[in-house]
């Protein structure tokens, strides 16, 4: 029989192969063109912080941060790479060990902060990161590199320390002579109205005002500048923000004033509306001349009841009322708001009411009726009643202050479960010198999270925040 010459040519070829295979047990090794960082995280480090000791003293202490924790996102289009979330405040990232990958095991070196020359980067090396380094990484045929920009993110405040800054050192003439003070944010413009002798409301912008006092001190005079407007008196009790515009409500001429970009008036407005107590990005809410509450979803044109659950219904306030929106993190266009006032029908001791609604938007949004939250011997912490209360979302919970029945200045309470318990704030307090001595007094909070304070006694105004509310994000996602 004859044998094909080609088929053992095959056959050979392919013992041949099959025993050099058997016979050695090193890696064949690919060589490629690709110089990328894949991954890039941190291992231990130290954290220095001061405390303050029993005595007063500061004492300096030693803890450690799991930099592991912190994700670093790997900017491949520009080459960038960072924490978005910055590590605390005192960490130590001058002596950081580092673990750091690379494509197909790629060559990782790092440039010198003095200068050009590069070494080769080992995971048991101590790196300065106190400043953004590069480093440049090499594909593992020698043919390509690439390099990067790395940078660690620390905090450099404390995230829950709270400063007050005084805006002017002048006194401001206005607040100084005005017998009733509200502040009121609409996007960055802050506003203040200010009850005159004469009964008026005065409209102004308060932060234009300020920078008057700071620069010509025109504002000390008192006199009217071309900016201020004059409403009737009772429109210091009657004012909303709704989608970044001023809403001020005249019961004397039955006239709504839209102020911001745009101005816009509303005369002849439902008679059933008493008092202009607050506003989301779709409603105006109102309290109603029969003591309900009234909605309006197209500025003030058309008004409708609001439901209100039945067997509490004569628990709503009708003095001093105060409204917040907080907006859902977890469903959109949904709102949880909390409306706070005082109740002078049932008596005029411990008559703060609180009640709560779920204000949904959405295409298949259902009306839900607002709830009372009722009063409980097992909550330790309830509002108390306060006259000239100022009511604000801050910080996901909501702020709270005002005049006690001594007449003095209550503490600045905060609730962080949206209106059901208020323990005192331990993280803002009042700034020195804030000690007035009527209802001259108010507090709003604008769109990048500055508290704004006004003293109608000193004629002062601060602005502070919380730190952490302050800080930038940094891109976590990357689409393109």
């Amino acid at each position: 029989m004859k044998r094909n010459p080609y088929i053992l040519a095959m056959m050979l070829t392919t013992m041949l192969a099959l025993t050099s295979c058997l016979g050695d047990n090193k890696d064949n090794i690919v060589y490629t063109h690709d110089a990328a960082i894949t991954s890039f995280s941190l291992g231990t480090l130290n954290r220095y912080t001061y405390v303050e000791s029993s005595t007063g003293a500061d004492s300096l202490v030693k803890s450690t941060v799991t930099g592991s924790s912190y994700r670093f996102y790997i900017d491949q289009l520009n080459k960038e790479i960072y924490n978005p979330d910055s590590l605390p405040y005192g960490t130590d990232v001058a002596h950081v060990i580092c673990t750091i990958g690379s494509k197909n095991a790629g060559t990782i070196t790092i440039k010198s902060l003095t200068s050009d020359s590069l070494r080769y980067y080992s995971s048991s090396d101590s790196i300065d990161f106190s400043q953004p380094r590069m480093f440049r990484v090499f594909s593992n045929d020698g043919g390509d590199s690439n390099i990067y920009r790395i940078k660690v993110n620390v905090h450099q405040q404390e995230p829950d320390e709270f400063n007050w800054t005084l805006m002017s050192e002048k006194q401001d003439a206005y607040l100084t002579s005005a017998s009733h003070v509200r502040l009121s944010a609409a996007g960055s413009d802050v506003y203040a109205l200010m009850t005159t002798a004469s009964g008026v409301t005065v409209l102004t912008n308060l932060k234009e005002r300020i920078a008057l006092l700071n620069t010509s001190g025109n504002g000390d005079s008192g006199t009217l500048d071309d900016a201020d407007i004059e409403l009737s008196g009772q429109a210091i009790n009657n004012i909303a923000v709704k989608n970044g515009r001023l809403v001020v409500y005249e019961p004397e001429k039955n006239t709504l004033h839209f102020y911001g970009k745009d101005y816009e008036k509303r005369e002849g407005i439902d008679a059933r509306v008493s008092q202009l107590i607050g506003a989301t990005d779709a409603n105006l809410y109102a309290l109603s001349t029969e003591g309900g509450l009234l909605a309006s979803r197209d500025n003030g044109t058309t008004w409708t009841e609001e439901a209100v659950e039945n067997a509490n219904k004569n628990m709503l306030p009708n003095e001093n009322i105060r409204l917040v929106s907080i907006p859902s993190k977890t469903n959109l266009e949904t709102s949880r708001l909390v409306l706070a006032g005082l109740n002078t029908k049932i008596n005029t001791v411990d008559n703060m009411m609180v009640w709560g609604k779920v204000e949904e938007n959405g295409e298949y949004a259902e009306s839900n009726q607002w709830f009372y939250y009722p009063k409980s011997a097992i909550n330790k912490y309830p509002l108390p009643s306060l006259q000239n209360i100022q009511f604000e979302a801050y910080d996901d919970g909501i702020l709270a202050f005002g005049t006690t029945s001594d007449e003095e200045i209550s503490t600045i309470y905060f609730s962080r479960d949206l209106g059901i318990t208020w323990p005192a704030s331990t993280l803002v307090s009042f700034p020195d010198g804030f000690a007035p001595q009527n209802t001259a007094y108010a507090m709003t909070v604008d769109s990048e999270n500055y508290l704004w304070l006004a003293d109608g006694t000193t004629g002062k105004v601060w602005r502070g925040r919380l730190n952490r509310l302050g800080w930038t994000e940094n891109q976590k996602s990357f689409t393109e």
